[in-house]
């Protein structure tokens, strides 16, 4: 039995639910689905520029977590070019640092 997931601090969600490919219609490719904390990974490498020690520190979770983390975001982040699906954000486990921000719940 594996360990319960531990809560992750998100600073920034995304501003949107997702993204969708044009000229593919809605019911004929399934949706790749990218959770927020691997969203912020993925921002925090790319876009920021954090190492992932420091990147690991600042979402409350260890460098082996944060590793698996972006690679899973790194490998769901091409898969929409690659097959034309759709690429949607949700929210599994969410510890907003935003001060009362609310954040929206796309996982239906």
């Amino acid at each position: 039995m594996s360990r319960p997931p531990r809560n992750r601090i998100v600073s920034s969600p995304p501003q949107m639910i997702g993204f969708k490919p044009y000229g593919i219609e809605k019911c004929k490719k399934e949706s790749v689905n990218l959770t927020f904390d691997e969203f912020q990974g993925f921002k925090y490498m790319n876009y920021d520029l954090i190492k992932q020690d420091e990147a690991a520190a600042k979402m409350g979770i260890s460098r082996p977590t944060f590793t698996r983390l972006y690679n899973s975001a790194l490998k769901k982040s091409h898969l929409p070019s690659l097959r034309g699906s759709r690429l949607r954000f949700l929210v599994v486990m969410f510890n907003s640092s935003m001060n009362g921000c609310g954040v929206r719940n796309v996982s239906n």
